[in-house]
């Protein structure tokens, strides 16, 4: 199975997915090229460096935009099984940046003739990867009894321990909704004593991060957007 992944993110989602899908998937490769997909057991990162330039605006290189040029690169070599295309909703709702992405994605899959090459997957991260990152409660338990003020600030306006951090409320019209999910992911992971920063996201990473958010998934409901990731790798599993 090969896979390749569009990521919206040039730093943060290449890393995260990287591992996590090596903590999934084990016998699996990463490449750079899309001619080095030769083993059935590869993967493929792209930076679609950021939204809206994921979707509209050509790369410096090929003329053709990242969403494009990925398509493009799956019919030429016929050697991808799973087109994932994966990127923050932000401010916008669930569905509405689904929408956007289909209504970019469908007209290319026709202008290329792509056909069935491969499975596609559309994965919106909702608001933002970071939001997905704060459903780890499983850290929390070493929790310092003498919470940061900071910290206190966050939990007042929006418990993640115990609600979904999908569901938090903007809270204000000023504020950028996936920056302050950011800044509550740092807060939190400051007070649980690890670090965490977009070129170097660190225990984020880890087989032990992914298996709390997978059991947060499977035992609240919560984090649905990334409870849709986790059962298609799944699918994929059982199916090979």
């Amino acid at each position: 199975m090969n896979f390749l992944f569009l990521v919206e993110g040039e730093a943060t989602e290449i890393q995260v997915y990287r591992s996590w899908l090596k903590h999934t998937f084990p016998n699996i490769d990463f490449v750079i090229r899309p001619e080095d997909m030769t083993n059935g057991n590869s993967c493929r990162i792209v930076s679609g460096r950021g939204f809206p330039n994921l979707v509209k605006k050509p790369g410096m290189t090929s003329g053709y935009t990242r969403l494009k040029a990925c398509l493009k690169d799956i019919k030429d070599y016929q050697n991808v099984d799973y087109f994932f295309i994966c990127l923050d909703s932000e401010d916008e709702s669930y569905q509405k940046r689904l929408s956007i992405v289909k209504s970019h994605l469908y007209p290319l899959i026709n202008e290329i003739g792509l056909g069935g090459f491969c499975n596609i997957f559309i994965i919106v991260q909702y608001c933002c990867f970071e939001t997905w990152l704060l459903g780890n409660t499983d850290i929390a338990s070493g929790l310092p009894t003498g919470k940061s003020h900071n910290f206190k600030n966050f939990m007042s306006f929006f418990d993640i321990m115990n609600r979904d951090p999908e569901a938090m409320p903007d809270g204000s019209s000023k504020r950028k909704k996936a920056k302050y999910h950011m800044n509550y992911l740092t807060s939190y992971l400051k007070e649980c004593e690890l670090k965490y920063k977009k070129k170097k996201p660190g225990e984020v990473c880890s087989k032990a991060y992914l298996d709390a958010l997978r059991k947060r998934c499977n035992e609240t409901g919560h984090l649905p957007s990334l409870k849709i990731l986790f059962d298609t790798w799944d699918f994929i599993k059982g199916n090979h």
